[in-house]
């Protein structure tokens, strides 16, 4: 069987003899001649690798040559729309030389690669993805929607986190001015990560998240992505930028982004991530005698091994960007939350939550990734409006609008809107307000406000709901220990009767009985009234004693 690094290299000389019979040549129709029997044997040379990828080797590899295949035939393709429309000799020779270059580089890039991204897509075969739910998540959540102000200042690091009943969980930020790699020197300085640290950055971690939940040895071993599924898993076909007003043009606030600004937009978030460290000093879990707790000593949130872009040459020789891959691996906090049976938990986003647009519809997008995890903390989802607000980030809107009526009408008609878009999906999460409710505090109510209506307002209740549509978690079965019967009242009591007849018809005190059987005054007496069992050992004695 002929082996595939060899094929590769056979392709590759084949190229170099072409080329060089094309540097000898001057007339353009003997150079077009070279150039597309130089197509003809690329061709074979495809065929001969897709025959060839087939088993035993399936899988990985399988993937690796057929895209070594696909590099070829781009190649191809390429020299046979030169030959079309190049004119000069000399002009031809330099781009078929340029695609020669570019197709033993991606092979060579291809072959070289440990992983390649073969994650199938997010919510490839349901609405929904199971997405870890633990106070980690929770934790990432607070930090994403408060931004700078979640996190306290120190010399060389900002920290923040957050308490819960069972321990608490710290994200730290360094300065990291030991970076060598280009790309990341943008990303030194703390203050740099905690700014830009928001819902874009948070639906990249509920991605990743979903995907490395879907096995649980996943914390084990790398995983590769590719950008381009997760921006169409993103929905950001129309994903448009905020312009500063500053450089506006005609008014116009925001913008449409290319392929490639979105494809480095989701890198850069990817780089913010990488930064995000884990610290849980102790976890407890567990009750009584059973209680258990563990520690995460400060370790990654996610390992970000490399973020590559790939890239595929023109017609004109120059390179465009077709895609990026992250390759990853979850922090050990994984290991110890997802990936143990004791503290797995884990709630669901749909597809339709994971498309919301992070500057359009924020509020919408911070309530559908709240209850990720809140729903399972909180199994009712009753919350005050004020607290539902504040835990969703919006705690300095809330003080702002108690002092201004406009921020106050503003901040209504946001959450209003919020919940009719998340109520428009096709499984519509809701926030049901209490049936008591006035009228006025509906939304798209058109009756009159009454004075002081924010502060009412932000007292009422509702209950956050996620799609009727996602599976019903069954609770584990509780182990229910096995109780002993006690004896009965009425035989320890039948019995003390018993023998205090026997005992005062032998005109015996309690002393003296207690003393023939050896035990305490009170012993006797508990027994006689009924309030203690006696043991068989004692029984026989008090029986032998009295004579009954």
């Amino acid at each position: 069987m002929i082996d595939r690094n060899r094929l590769i290299e056979w392709i590759s000389k084949k190229f170099k003899c072409q080329i060089s019979a094309l540097e000898q040549v001057s007339d353009i129709d003997l150079a077009r001649e070279i150039a597309k029997s130089t197509v003809i044997e690329l061709e074979a040379g495809i065929r001969l690798s897709e025959a060839l990828s087939d088993p035993p080797e399936k899988n990985l590899r399988k993937h690796k040559y057929e895209k070594n295949a696909e590099i070829t035939r781009q190649a191809a393709s390429l020299i046979k729309r030169a030959c079309e429309t190049v004119e000069s000799p000399e002009k031809l020779i330099f781009l078929v030389s340029q695609f020669d270059t570019w197709a033993l580089e991606e092979r060579k890039k291809v072959l070289s690669k440990p992983n390649l991204s073969t994650e199938a897509r997010l919510f490839d075969s349901r609405f929904y993805e199971e997405c870890p739910s633990s106070a980690i998540t929770d934790t990432v959540y607070t930090a994403g929607v408060n931004g700078y102000d979640f996190w306290e200042y120190a010399a060389d690091r900002l920290n923040g986190k957050k308490e819960f009943s069972k321990g608490w969980v710290e994200l730290q930020i360094r300065d990291r001015f030991d970076l060598t790699d280009f790309a990341e020197i943008n990303y030194q300085a703390k203050e740099v990560i905690a700014q830009q640290f928001g819902e874009e950055t948070l639906k990249l971690h509920y991605a990743l998240a979903a995907i490395a939940f879907r096995k649980p040895v996943n914390f084990a071993r790398e995983i590769t992505v590719s950008v381009s599924k997760l921006l169409a898993d993103f929905g950001v076909e129309k994903q448009r930028k905020y312009i500063p007003k500053n450089a506006r043009k005609n008014h116009q606030s925001t913008c449409y982004l290319s392929k490639e600004e979105k494809l480095k937009n989701l890198a850069h978030h990817a780089r913010l991530l990488k930064r995000i460290e884990v610290h849980i000093p102790e976890w407890r879990y567990g009750k009584g005698k059973n209680s258990k707790s563990i520690a995460v000593v400060m370790s990654n949130l996610w390992d970000i091994f490399s973020i590559v872009e790939v890239t595929d040459l023109t017609l004109d020789g120059s390179r465009i960007l077709t895609d990026i891959e992250i390759n990853f691996r979850p922090g050990v906090w994984f290991q110890k939350f997802a990936g143990s049976e004791c503290l797995r938990e884990f709630g669901y986003i749909t597809s339709e939550a994971m498309k919301l647009d992070p500057y359009r519809e924020k509020m919408a997008l911070r309530l559908a990734y709240f209850a990720v995890f809140a729903l399972q903390q909180h199994k009712t989802g009753r919350y005050q409006i004020e607290s539902l607000l504040r835990r969703i980030g919006y705690s300095g809107q809330i003080d702002v609008a108690k002092t201004d009526q406009t921020k106050a009408y503003n901040l209504k008609r946001s959450f209003d809107r919020s919940l009719k878009t998340l109520s428009s999906f096709q499984h519509p999460y809701r926030f049901e307000l209490d049936p008591e409710v006035p009228e006025w505090a509906k939304p798209d109510s058109k009756v009159k406000k009454p004075n002081g209506w924010f502060e009412t307002w932000l007292q009422l209740y509702g209950t956050l709901q996620q799609p009727d549509s996602l599976p019903v978690k069954v609770a584990k079965p509780k182990r229910t220990r096995i109780k002993r019967k006690p004896k009965t009242a009425k035989t320890a009591g039948a019995f003390g009767a018993e023998i205090k007849e026997a005992r005062m018809a032998k005109g015996w005190t309690q002393t003296k009985l207690a003393g023939t059987v050896n035990v305490s005054k009170m012993t006797i007496s508990y027994i006689e009234r009924g309030q203690r069992n006696p043991s068989p050992q004692l029984e026989t004695l008090i029986r032998s004693a009295l004579d009954i």
